[in-house]
């Protein structure tokens, strides 16, 4: 019953004017998404090889 990511990201409703949309809004939120979690885990990745030390 549960919906995947991708599915809940094509519901969302496009705002941007025509001259704005050269990719659809579920792929550019999936990368902005991809990206955050890259980020997150990279550091906490770090972290962990570091001892929490900075």
């Amino acid at each position: 019953m549960a919906a995947n990511l991708i599915e809940q990201l094509r519901q969302v409703k496009d705002f941007r004017t025509k001259d704005g949309q050269r990719h659809p809004p579920w792929l550019v939120l999936l990368f902005a998404i991809m990206g955050t979690m890259h980020y997150i885990t990279k550091k906490t990745c770090q972290l962990i090889v570091d001892g929490g030390n900075d």
